[in-house]
C-alpha cells in the first residue's frame, strides 16, 4: 500500500494539472510581422498581448509547447517583495532606482489585476500580505537593514513581526501589503483569445536559433523558415542568440525546489519567505477539485553544485513541511532560474547596435511580476514611448561594469 505522504515519482506542477490551453502548428512557411517574439512565457505572451491590441503584427515562436518552461512550474506570487534586495539595490544603485524598482513591479501587479478584470479570467487571483522572516538570530541584522530600507524608500509594509501565523517562533518579519498570487497557466491561457482576435500568430514546436542584421532583423528557425521582421523580442529562458551580450557571463542559473501538501491544519494566510539557510518559501493554494493545498517551495542552490540528489532536496522540504501535518503530497516540480549580476534584470536593448533587437532575462524567482514589467517596458520601446524604468532595466547600464570587473 502507498504511503499518501510519499513524494510522487514524476514531477507535476499544480498549474499543468487543470491546463486547457489551446494548441499551435510548428511554423511551416517563411513569414513579415512587424514584431518577433521568442518564448511563450509569461513575457511572451503579455508582450505578445499587449502589441498586437496596438495593431502590430506579431509572430510568436515557442521552442516546446507554451507555459511549459518556468512559467508553468513557479510558486505564483505576484510580488514586489523578492526578498532582502532592496538594501542591495540602493547600495549599486542609489535609492532613486531601487524606489523605481518596487515602483515597476508595484505597476505589474496593478496591472495583472485589471488584465485579469478586463479579460474576465478565472484564474484563483487573491490579494495576500507578503512576510519576510528569519527564525535565527545571527539573520536579525539583515532584516533590519531591509526595514531601513523600507523606510527609505516608502515601501507599503514594514515590521511585523507580531503578525506572523507560524508553528514555530520568528525572531523578525517585515510585511509588503496587498500583493498577490494567482495560477499563472490559467491567467495567461485567459489572454490567447485576444491576441488571435487581434491578428497575433502563436506557432509551437518551433525553435529559433539566429537572428540577423539590426535595422530590419531576420529570425531563422531550426527547420530553415525565415521570418523578417521591424523587431525581435528574445524572452526565451536563456537568450538563445547570446552573440555580443556576454549573457553567459552575466547570468547564473539557480535550481530550486517546490511541493504541494495537503495539509491537517489550516494553512497560514499571506505568502511567506525566510532569509534563512535553507530557504523556505509558503503559500496557499486549492487543487482543481477546490480542496486546500499548502505550496512549499526552497532548497534553492546553484545549478549543478549541489551535492544533494534531487530526491533528498524534496525529501528536506518534506520534513520542513511536517511542522504543519501532511495528509498527502499529491504535487511536486521544481524550476531554473537565471539571477543578474546586480538583481535587477535586463530588460531592453539586448547590445549595443542592435537597435531593433531586445531582451528580457534574469528575473531571478521573480518572474510573474518581473515578467510583466519586462512586457510593459518593452512594449513602449518598441513603440518608441518613453519609460521611466528604461534606464534601470537597460542590459547595458553602467553599474554592470563594476560588477562584470569583479569577475
Amino acid at each position: 500500500m502507498r504511503d499518501i505522504n510519499q513524494i510522487p515519482s514524476e514531477a507535476r506542477s499544480l498549474w499543468q494539472e487543470d491546463r486547457r490551453i489551446a494548441t499551435y502548428p510548428p511554423l511551416d512557411k517563411d513569414l513579415i510581422v512587424d514584431v518577433v517574439i521568442v518564448g511563450g512565457g509569461i513575457t511572451g505572451l503579455v508582450s505578445a498581448y499587449l502589441l498586437a491590441k496596438e495593431g502590430k503584427k506579431i509572430a510568436l515562436l515557442e521552442a516546446g509547447s507554451l507555459l511549459e518552461g518556468t512559467t508553468g512550474y513557479t510558486t505564483a506570487k505576484i510580488s514586489s517583495q523578492h526578498g532582502p534586495i532592496y538594501k542591495e539595490i540602493m547600495k549599486i544603485h542609489g535609492k532613486e532606482k531601487a524606489k523605481l524598482y518596487y515602483e515597476a513591479n508595484e505597476e505589474a501587479l496593478k496591472y495583472i489585476r485589471k488584465l485579469q478584470e478586463e479579460e474576465n479570467i478565472a484564474c484563483d487571483l487573491t490579494t495576500e500580505d507578503a512576510y519576510l522572516y528569519t527564525t535565527n538570530d545571527k539573520n536579525l541584522e539583515i532584516l533590519e537593514k531591509e526595514e531601513q530600507a523600507y523606510n527609505a524608500l516608502g515601501i507599503n509594509g514594514g515590521e511585523a513581526t507580531a503578525e506572523v501565523d507560524l508553528p514555530y517562533t520568528v525572531k523578525k518579519a517585515l510585511v509588503l501589503r496587498n500583493q498577490a498570487q494567482f495560477d499563472p497557466v490559467k491567467f495567461l491561457q485567459g489572454l490567447l483569445p485576444s491576441i488571435k482576435n487581434n491578428g497575433g500568430w502563436i506557432f509551437e514546436h518551433t525553435r529559433a536559433v539566429s537572428v540577423k542584421g539590426s535595422y530590419e532583423p531576420t529570425v531563422k528557425t531550426e527547420k530553415g523558415h525565415k521570418i523578417k521582421c521591424k523587431d525581435v523580442l528574445v524572452s526565451s529562458h536563456f537568450p538563445f542568440n547570446d552573440e555580443q551580450g556576454a549573457y553567459f557571463s552575466r547570468l547564473h542559473a539557480q535550481r530550486s525546489y517546490s511541493i504541494a501538501v495537503k495539509p491537517v491544519k489550516t494553512p497560514p494566510k499571506g505568502m511567506y519567505l525566510t532569509v534563512d539557510s535553507p530557504s523556505r518559501s509558503l503559500r496557499q493554494a486549492t487543487d482543481p477539485n477546490g480542496e486546500p493545498l499548502l505550496l512549499i517551495g526552497g532548497q534553492g542552490h546553484t545549478a549543478g553544485k549541489n551535492d544533494d540528489s534531487t530526491f533528498a532536496n524534496y525529501e528536506a522540504l518534506k520534513n520542513y513541511g511536517e511542522e504543519f501535518g501532511i495528509a498527502s503530497i499529491p504535487y511536486r516540480w521544481s524550476a531554473q532560474d537565471l539571477v543578474s549580476l546586480d538583481n535587477v534584470p535586463y530588460i531592453g536593448q539586448m547590445v549595443t547596435g542592435k537597435k531593433h533587437v531586445w531582451v528580457a532575462t534574469g528575473f531571478a524567482k521573480w518572474g510573474m511580476s518581473n515578467g510583466v514589467v519586462a512586457a510593459l517596458l518593452l512594449k513602449d520601446l518598441i513603440l518608441e514611448k518613453e519609460n521611466r524604468y528604461a534606464a534601470l532595466f537597460d542590459p547595458t547600464r553602467t553599474e554592470l561594469k563594476k560588477e562584470l570587473a569583479l569577475l
